[in-house]
């Protein structure tokens, strides 16, 4: 037979309020070796019940096209594996002088007259393979056959199952452990509560099976930022133990002596497959979420509810926004931020562009409807920025005392201003702002360094794939030589989907502002506001604001 023996098409088993299996469809064709990967909840046995007929679906169609032999573990404690392998036998209607064959091809002769209650783990395994072969049907389903099993067993039911797919049957059994599925199956399904989050090759499956470095440090925030900003993917797990991958323990110790932090542990982690399944499931929790407006508007509901508890800062508060070279969105992140900084925190923001900005931000400086203050009175004490400068056209006055101004539009203006010029226009700003949002990107390196000694927090701005671009820069050097605090990270213009996975459980002082044409056509418009964005972008914005604000709390 040449086509699937094996078809599921959107199944689904609910049981009341749990959904065991979600949607699921794949196929198994003869000669093939497929395993059932997953933890305990994963929905492997119900998936087998499921394709055997044991139960039926609540949604959702599956069909075996051809004889199925099911070892599912039913051996009786007080009954001997002969018995239970008769009683097998003539269910599925077949000769009991293949029980002889099987016990021999399973090697289990000699226990044949135990009893079920002495049977190890590994040969009740056994028994239950003994049992789907008895029928010699062109399907095998058995559940997590490979359970219990010593080096040299695992090694006999290798050799087995592909010698059953040799003769042109489609072999399916679950799994609970990643090494057993890598070294039987030659496709891998992987589950995770419920859904198929992979359908791969043991090779695929490896290069998600990434080892981790752990490195134990009292400064493990500066050390995982510093990884961070050459790459590489680090995630603190708690004050003083990051996790790395990608990475060789080697250049983490190189990392951590050039920043001369101590180091008090570094070792290799195997994966485990919690580890694994969670990298192939990242992408379509995104999907499901971004798909579900009530899983957004829960998430959103928790950020609000972190948001609230917050109280505005007693103080004015300076937060440099800065990107290694243009074309990063500096700028912009800087307008967004200030803006959910007013939303959030009811503060009066102030986002300043000292850099080089386009024709669209040219617009009249209207009047700070909450101080009287006209900020083009602000600007007149400061001859290089009074012509040039300009209120963006995304202001929301009346909702969050926001305002916005652009910087010079050449970037010879910036090197007349000066490092004391700057300096002043924040001191001058911060007498009638709470929160000051500074894109430093156009300043020289002594103005940068200037601005860096008095601001309270340093959002760096940076794409995924240009990293190498921010660890080189002259930016990176100038932060880190004026602070002894790790900087917020904002990966701007990400995947959707990641964005999404990653605002779920981020990392402390990491965010994602997810590619958003229809975000960029609102700032163009002018008129922006937070509550009109979609919701993904707009979670993400208050994520931001909520990583900042505690941080200036």
């Amino acid at each position: 037979m040449s086509g699937a023996l094996v078809a599921a098409e959107g199944l689904t088993k609910r049981f009341g309020d749990r959904t065991a299996v979600d949607d699921v469809s794949f196929e198994a064709r003869p000669g093939e070796v497929v395993a059932l990967l997953g933890g305990a909840g994963a929905g492997k046995s119900t998936l087998l019940r499921l394709l055997l007929g044991l139960v039926h679906p609540t949604a959702g169609r599956c069909e075996l096209r051809a004889r199925a032999g099911c070892g599912l573990d039913g051996l009786r404690s007080r009954r001997t594996l002969n018995e239970h392998l008769r009683v097998c036998a003539a269910l599925a209607g077949v000769p009991a002088g293949r029980v002889e064959v099987v016990l021999a091809d399973t090697g289990l002769e000699e226990r044949a007259a135990e009893r079920g209650a002495c049977l190890s783990r590994g040969e009740r395994s056994r028994a239950a393979l003994a049992a789907a072969l008895l029928p010699e049907a062109e399907v095998l389903v058995l559940d997590e056959p490979d359970r219990g099993l010593d080096a040299g067993e695992l090694d006999a039911l290798a050799e087995l199952l592909r010698s059953q797919a040799a003769r042109g049957r489609a072999v399916l059994f679950a799994s609970a452990r990643l090494e057993h599925a890598l070294r039987l199956a030659e496709r891998v399904l992987v589950l995770d509560g419920g859904r198929l989050v992979g359908d791969l090759a043991p090779a695929e499956l490896r290069r998600h099976a990434v080892a981790e470095i752990v490195a134990r440090s009292p400064a493990a925030e500066l050390l995982a930022d510093r990884l961070t900003r050459v790459g590489v993917e680090a995630v603190c797990v708690s004050s003083e133990e990051l996790r790395a991958s990608g990475v060789a323990p080697g250049a983490v110790a190189e990392l951590a002596a050039a920043g001369a932090l101590p180091l008090h542990e570094l070792r290799t982690r195997d994966p485990s497959l919690e580890d694994v399944v969670a990298r192939l499931a990242a992408p379509h929790e995104a999907d499901a979420a971004g798909q579900s407006d009530a899983t957004l508007e829960r998430a959103e509901q928790l950020v609000a509810h972190d948001l609230a508890r917050l109280r505005a800062p007693d103080g004015p508060r300076l937060v440099v926004v800065a990107a290694a070279a243009d074309g990063f969105g500096a700028s912009t992140i800087a307008f967004l931020l200030a803006d959910a900084l007013a939303a959030e925190l009811k503060t009066r923001t102030l986002a300043v562009a000292l850099s080089v900005d386009r024709e669209r931000l040219r617009l009249p400086a209207p009047a700070d409807a909450r101080s009287q203050l006209d900020l083009g009175d602000l600007l007149a004490d400061f001859d290089e920025l009074d012509e040039d400068a300009r209120v963006t056209p995304y202001v929301s006055v009346a909702a969050s005392g926001l305002h916005t101004l652009a910087g010079p539009p050449a970037p010879d203006a910036l090197a007349r201003l000066g490092a004391g010029r700057v300096a002043a226009l924040l001191d001058f700003a911060g007498r009638f702002y709470d929160i000051v949002v500074v894109d430093a990107g156009g300043l020289d390196e002594p103005a940068l360094r200037a601005v860096l000694r008095r601001t309270d927090e340093v959002v760096l701005v940076g794409r995924a794939e240009r990293a190498a671009a921010l660890a080189a820069s002259p930016l990176l050097e100038a932060v880190e030589s004026e602070r002894d605090r790790p900087s917020i990270l904002v990966a701007n213009r990400g995947e959707p989907r990641v964005a999404l996975a990653r605002m779920r459980c981020p990392p402390a002082a990491h965010a994602v502002v997810p590619e958003d044409r229809e975000l960029v056509r609102a700032l163009d418009r002018g008129g922006f506001d937070l509550a009109e964005q979609a919701p993904l972008t707009r979670l993400a914005l208050r994520g931001l604001a909520l990583i900042v604000a505690r941080r200036l709390a």
